[in-house]
C-alpha cells in the first residue's frame, strides 16, 4: 500500500467536466414506478441481488446499440447507506470501498460476459484512489468509469467520482485480471 496524506493548501484548480446523466431522484422515481411499495431496498434487490447492505447504486442504463458494440464505459450513482462519524478520513475509505464496487466490471461490461458462473478467474491487481475535495460519502455520487484497455488477461479502469453539484471529488484505477479459466 502507498499512502499520501497531505493538509489542504490554495493552488491552480481545473477539472473536467461531469458527464449528463439523470439525478438519483430521476433514477428511483423512473424505478419506483415499476414496483409496488418503490422502496430503494426492493429496486437493488431487484438490479442486483449480491449488493452489500451498505451501499446503494442506482446504475445508469446505456441501450444504444448491442451489447458488443458498446464502449467499455459505465455510469452509476453511488453512496454509502449507513450515517458515518464526521471526521474525513472515514469517508474517503467508504469511497474507496463504493470505487471498488463496479470499477473492474467495466474491463467486460460491453462483452455480455456471465462471470459469475465460474468460466472466468477476476481478481484485482491493484487498485489507487485520489481525493481531491472534501466529501460526504452518504451523498449522492456519480462515478463515471472507462476502460481504456484490455489485453494479456488483464483490464485496465479508471473511474471519476463526481458530487450532485458536478465537482469532481475523486479518481481512482484499477488493473484487473479477467482469465478465461
Amino acid at each position: 500500500m502507498s499512502i499520501s496524506f497531505q493538509v489542504y493548501e490554495e493552488g491552480l484548480e481545473h477539472q473536467f467536466t461531469a458527464p449528463k446523466s439523470p439525478t438519483p431522484a430521476t433514477l428511483i422515481e423512473e424505478k419506483s414506478s415499476t414496483i409496488t411499495h418503490g422502496s430503494l431496498d426492493q429496486m437493488e434487490a431487484i438490479d442486483n441481488p449480491n449488493l452489500p447492505a451498505s451501499i446503494d447504486v442506482l446504475n445508469i442504463e446505456e441501450t444504444k446499440g448491442n451489447v458488443s458494440e458498446r464502449m467499455p464505459r459505465q455510469k452509476s450513482w453511488m453512496r454509502c447507506r449507513h450515517t458515518l462519524p464526521d471526521e474525513a478520513i472515514y469517508h474517503q475509505c467508504a469511497m474507496a470501498y463504493l470505487s471498488d464496487w463496479s470499477l473492474l466490471d467495466t474491463s467486460f461490461i460491453h462483452r455480455d460476459l456471465d462471470y459469475s458462473n465460474g468460466d472466468y478467474q477476476i481478481a484485482s491487481l491493484d487498485h489507487a484512489m485520489w481525493f481531491h475535495h472534501p466529501m460526504c460519502a452518504t451523498d449522492w455520487h456519480l462515478f463515471d468509469q472507462e476502460s481504456p484497455n484490455s489485453s494479456g488477461a488483464r483490464g485496465y479502469n479508471r473511474g471519476l467520482v463526481y458530487n450532485e453539484n458536478g465537482k469532481l471529488v475523486a479518481s481512482s484505477m484499477q488493473e484487473g485480471l479477467i482469465r478465461k479459466r
